[in-house]
Formats: C-alpha cells, structure tokens, sequence
C-alpha cells in the first residue's frame, strides 16, 4: 500500500546530506510527481460531489454561483530549492515578464492569482517598468531606424548599396 501511495522509505539512505539529495534520495521527489499525477483523479471527484451540492443548495441567497467558480486547489509545501525558485522569480521580473505569470511559473505559491492580488500594490514598480518599456516600444522611429540600418550597410537613402 505504500509503494501505491508513493509513501518516502523513511530509511533510506540518499548517500549526501545535503537537502536536495536528502530529498530526491528518500523519495520526496517521486512522491511529489505522483500526488501531481493523481490530482486530476480527487479534482474529478470533488466535481462531481460539488455538482451535486450545488443542486441540493438552489438557493436564491447564493445568486449564480456555478461549478466553474470553484477552484479546487491542492496545498504542498513549496518550499524545496526556494533560493532557486526567488532567484527565477526575481529574473523573470528584472527580465520584463509580467508579475502575473512569473508568479504563477516560479513554482513559489499554491494560488499565484491570489498572491499577485495580494501583492499588487508591492509589485507595482514591476508593473509601471513593464507598461514603460511597452510604450518605449511603441514610439520606436522606424524611417529612422530603418535610413540608419542602411548607412551602417553603406547604402544611400533610395536603398541602393553604395561601392565602398
């Protein structure tokens, strides 16, 4: 039944002492992709149970709330390799990804959307970094860019190469 549940062997022996290979070496690791691949098993369930306590609750008082506006979320600890995982995080923002997604994708949080809502007004000099850089964008000369391409190749303002 443990082998099935991808239960850790408690005595095993990772051969290093460090974290990480305490951790992959113990099982942590393999028991982590296996709670990951039986999730949708218990997400498919507990839809089907909410379907049902959805129709028991047709309520008035509960407006249109539909099954779609459930999230069902699964809590672990996220907390291996978090110097890793705040390094790409701080990367994806210094590098222009927005606070949004790189939140979602450092591998950090459980809920990212409800962190980014929680940390908007932290996050905002990332956010106005981002819209600056999108407008910087925008407002690129592209004759100009395009005349100064062409003199760098030694060619003249009709396009045509000059012999140099």
């Amino acid at each position: 039944m443990l082998t099935i549940a991808a239960v850790p062997d408690r005595k095993a022996s990772a051969g290093g002492n460090t974290g990480q290979a305490l951790v992959i070496g113990q099982g942590w690791t393999m028991a982590e992709s296996a709670a990951k691949s039986m999730e949708h098993e218990f997400k498919a369930t507990e839809k089907r149970f909410l379907a049902f306590v959805l129709r028991c609750l047709n309520v008035p008082q509960l407006g249109s709330l539909s099954l779609g506006d459930i999230e069902i979320k699964f809590t672990r600890n996220k907390t291996d390799n978090l110097l890793t995982k705040t390094q790409g995080l701080q990367n994806q923002l210094e590098a222009g990804i927005h606070p949004r997604i790189a939140i979602a994708h450092c591998g950090l949080y459980s809920d990212p959307e409800q962190v980014f809502l929680d940390s908007s007004e932290y996050l905002q000099k990332w956010i106005i970094s981002g819209e600056q850089d999108k407008q910087a964008a925008n407002v690129v000369d592209m004759d100009g860019e395009l005349e100064a391409i062409l003199n760098k190749l030694g060619g003249d303002d009709n396009g045509e190469l000059s012999e140099r």
